[in-house]
């Protein structure tokens, strides 16, 4: 009888993809738990302690600051490291769900699984930039790092930032339902498409803005561009995204309160134009290695996918948003108080990990239509990402600063 039925708890228990899933999400929460845990309790190097202690004040301009505070009320640090054990389990879910809506959206043939989407997405979320011990032998910073544009990584995933990993889930949701709408636009869009897509940038947003900073200018090219190509078809779907962007952006503005509330302190913050970032990455002979560790493998699989013919919109705004973070990391700083926080570059590794994922499944899409040793030079250099991402990780576990 159940031999014949077509009850779902069998059917999935008979996917070898699910129990891999499980046994896999299970030792990493587990090993994500014990890793936060350290952090909250001031062990290991991060910046988690000081953001707890922030929440239990009742201060910081996150909504995981909030998130923070309860889950201490609740469980001490304990609750902290199942916060953010959560966190991560479900960006490494999402990773998997979003690798598979890019091959729906492409008209890919073949069936997959979430399960089986999860297996080859999820490790994404370990990034890191090609460790080369002779040419460069970095994971994420070097420890003299003084904001101000020392030598790092450009995809390192950080596992030491509360407020990023928060960032990172929701930029997952926003990227998302951002194409499904943009992909929509010029037929017919869902209400529940629009609340969608605000809600998740807001709660991007809310989390930690580089996300929105980097997302935002390359969304309005895209539909500025898009309004001139289609000589304005479709325009007030179009504007309909565009309000949801603006909708999102009041949580900037209640943040910077946040941050800023001292007057003294309101004066002495500002904005500015540099090229001290520059000039010091070029000084310490560091640039070209950078680039290439870092963006190794999107290059080359951007340089495949075009000869191939399957270029799409999405791999064209994933390099533009990458563009836009790229420009603010080495080209804008705070001044004041704030100088030498750095934190205009928290985009850089949220939009490297977008632009991975979208080429990833660009590249699973087109693998046998391509040369074996084609397909093997591209994925080369993401397997050299993921084993030093792994490795970073594993350093991170034995106590290492993420300063390495």
């Amino acid at each position: 009888m159940i031999a014949n039925t077509e009850y779902k708890g069998v059917r999935i228990f008979k996917k070898p993809e699910f129990g891999f899933v499980v046994i896999w999400l299970v030792i990493t929460a587990m090993l994500l738990f014990y890793l936060f845990l350290q952090q909250a309790r001031g062990i290991f190097t991060s910046d988690l302690s000081s953001h707890i202690q922030t929440a239990i004040n009742g201060e910081g301009y996150s909504v995981i600051s909030r998130l923070l505070s309860i889950s201490y009320r609740i469980a001490g640090n304990y609750g902290c490291a199942a916060l953010l054990t959560v966190v991560s389990i479900g960006t490494i879910i999402l990773s998997g769900w979003m690798f598979r809506f890019f091959l729906q959206e492409s008209h890919f043939t073949e069936r997959i699984s979430i399960e089986k989407s999860i297996l080859l997405a999820g490790p994404l979320c370990f990034l890191g930039g090609i460790y080369i011990p002779l040419i460069y032998p970095i994971f994420y910073l070097t420890p003299n790092y003084s904001g101000v544009g020392s030598a790092g990584s450009l995809c390192t995933q950080p596992w030491h930032n509360s407020t990023y990993l928060l960032m990172r889930l929701f930029a997952i949701l926003a990227v998302v339902f951002f194409f499904r709408l943009y992909q929509n636009y010029k037929h017919r869009v869902k209400i529940s498409d629009y609340i969608k897509f605000t809600l998740a940038l807001a709660l991007a947003n809310a989390a930690k803005p580089n996300f929105f900073i980097a997302f935002a200018p390359a969304a309005l090219v895209f539909l500025i561009v898009d309004f001139i190509k289609q000589k304005g078809k479709g325009f007030l779907r179009m504007l309909g995204i565009g309000i949801c962007v603006l909708i999102s952006m009041p949580i900037l503005f209640i943040q910077a309160n946040m941050l800023f509330d001292d007057s003294a302190e309101k004066d002495a913050h500002g904005v500015a134009f540099t090229l001290i970032v520059v000039k010091k990455l070029i000084n310490e002979g560091t640039i070209i290695p950078l680039l290439l560790t870092g963006l190794a493998f999107v290059l080359i699989a951007t340089f495949v996918i075009v000869k191939k013919g399957h270029t799409n919109k999405r791999l064209l705004f994933g390099w533009t948003m990458l563009g836009f973070a790229f420009f603010e990391s080495l080209f804008i700083v705070e001044t004041g108080p704030r100088a030498a926080a750095g934190n205009f570059g928290w985009g850089v590794p949220c939009c490297m990990f977008i632009l991975v994922s979208i080429c990833f499944s660009q590249i699973y899409i087109i693998k046998n239509r391509i040369n074996k040793k084609l397909y093997y030079l591209t994925i080369t250099p993401l397997c050299l990402m993921l084993v030093t991402g792994f490795v970073y990780f594993i350093l991170l576990l034995d106590g290492k600063s993420f300063m390495i």
